[in-house]
């Protein structure tokens, strides 16, 4: 999880957002490269700029349709959901950073690495992990 970590925290460095983030790892597990689709998430930074759903949690179902090749099942989606829920025990950005801009920079890197390790691992454990 070591290379993980350091390539969330260069991308957290080069100001992208936890969605961006997701998808940006995702794309390059694959050996893809989409510029324009890592800007486009951007509209979900921040919970859609409101403090709404965490992007690490919406990056990470982004981040499965892409590895996977294919739009992923709702069960696997919940199951992601369920697994954040009892990581974090909420999925509002707002109240998991506490209007803390700093938390960008210490919860959230540790939080959008495991949820991209567990979204792999979902899919992985279904046999969905594209090669």
């Amino acid at each position: 999880m070591h290379d993980l970590d350091v390539r969330v925290n260069e991308l957290l460095l080069r100001g992208r957002c936890c969605t961006q983030i997701m998808v940006q790892l995702a794309l390059e597990e694959r050996g893809q490269d989409n510029a324009q689709m890592v800007e486009a998430v951007g509209a979900l930074c921040v919970g859609l700029y409101d403090g709404l759903v965490c992007g690490a949690l919406t990056g990470g179902a982004l981040a499965m349709a892409i590895l996977a090749g294919d739009r992923p099942d709702g069960v696997l989606v919940a199951e992601l959901v369920d697994w954040f829920r009892g990581e974090y025990e909420m999925i509002d950005c707002d109240v998991l950073t506490g209007d803390d801009p700093s938390v960008q920079f210490t919860r959230c890197p540790g939080m959008i690495a495991a949820t991209y390790a567990e979204a792999r691992t979902i899919l992985q454990t279904h046999g969905l992990l594209a090669g």
